[in-house]
């Protein structure tokens, strides 16, 4: 390691599959290959089947376990390996909460959405702005994330308040050589947790019953029995696939003409950087975050959360119009390229550089 490298330590709840977590790891990687020593601590055990955790393995990182039972183990097992780190870098709750009482020289927190269930709590008003001002520097996703996290805040935080934005890995998704359908069909994908933040059930609703229209779903979650259950009711069995987890997304997107998201917020939206990265427009919420990553009508089309009937205008259109679909597809390709991993690590290892060479 050379003299101006850092030990860095990435800590998370678990590496199982998620937008969080698939960014530590492509983080990490990027760090990694810029001369840096970087160790993924996870809270939870790690099982070795998760496509996220065996692709961080798959790239020579360094991958723990603290495994404890209560919070007082974990933060003991992470003082133990956090204790000659330059960085600790922070993601999700609880895991940002336990960091937080870990001395390290230098620590930073990532916040990866605009709201959450913990923020809905009179109690967290109180109680976090002394966490968060525990980090000497507080990053968001995306500048929607950041604004969001300060009106949270509300000026009793300490820590300064920068946003970072989200990357991919452009290599792992190469873009579509002939479209996946002709013109008068349309397969749309949705990749993401089946959950209420998520909001799977808007794109059911806005494709079922529409011809030559299909829609793939990959991911797992509490809803999908549910929402299985729905797509019966409508008549939509054979239109609407469900293929649960899967660790071959980017040959999926590619065999596909648009990515679907009907989301009620989403923090960035890393799924559809990398649809995006694929060759497909993406249909997304406008809503910060996701709604700043797509740009309407040249890169992907938007529409209002729960505005099911202009978004299935929208799909119409795409179906119907093969010169926009085209048009969309390359301004989605080029508007990926401005999202690569390695300018995300950059920024975050000039961030790490600056608050290092500060630190008494």
């Amino acid at each position: 390691m050379g003299a101006s490298a850092l030990r860095i330590v990435q800590v998370i709840n678990s590496l199982d599959v998620g937008g969080a977590e698939g960014l530590v790891v492509d983080l990490s990687h990027a760090l990694k290959q810029f001369g840096h020593d970087v160790t993924i601590v996870s809270l939870r055990p790690l099982g070795g089947t998760s496509p996220v955790e065996q692709r961080a393995r798959s790239v020579g990182l360094e991958v723990r376990s603290i495994g404890a039972r209560n919070p007082l183990s974990s933060i003991f097992r992470l003082r133990q390996i956090a204790g000659t780190a330059d960085v600790l870098h922070a993601h999700l709750f609880p895991a940002f909460y336990l960091s937080a009482l870990v001395p390290c020289r230098v620590k930073i927190v990532t916040e990866h959405s605009p709201t959450n269930r913990r923020r809905m709590h009179r109690l967290a008003a109180y109680i976090e702005p002394s966490i968060y001002g525990r980090y000497d520097r507080c990053v968001g996703i995306s500048e929607g994330v950041s604004t969001a996290l300060r009106a949270h805040l509300g000026g009793r935080n300490t820590a300064e308040i920068v946003t970072i934005a989200n990357g991919i890995d452009l290599g792992r998704f190469k873009p579509q050589t002939v479209p996946a359908s002709p013109p008068g069909r349309l397969r749309l994908i949705s990749v993401g947790a089946l959950d209420h933040r998520k909001n799977v059930r808007g794109a059911i609703e806005a494709v079922v019953g529409l011809p030559d229209v299909s829609l793939t779903i990959v991911g797992e979650g509490p809803l999908r029995r549910q929402l299985e259950l729905e797509v019966r009711e409508r008549g939509g069995e054979g239109q609407v696939v469900f293929l649960g987890m899967r660790d071959d997304v980017p040959e999926l997107l590619r065999s596909h003409d648009a990515l679907l998201s009907t989301a009620a917020y989403e923090g960035f939206g890393l799924a559809a950087l990398e649809a995006m990265a694929s060759g497909l427009p993406a249909l997304a919420p406008a809503v910060p975050g996701i709604g700043n990553l797509v740009e309407h009508e040249r890169s992907g089309l938007l529409h209002g959360v729960g505005d099911t009937c202009t978004l299935t205008r929208q799909v119409r259109a795409l179906r119907d119009d093969p010169a926009m679909r085209a048009g969309l597809a390359r301004g989605a390709l080029r508007r990926s390229e401005e999202f690569s991993i390695t300018r995300t690590a950059r920024q975050y290892a000039e961030l790490y550089r600056d608050l290092t060479e500060a630190a008494p």
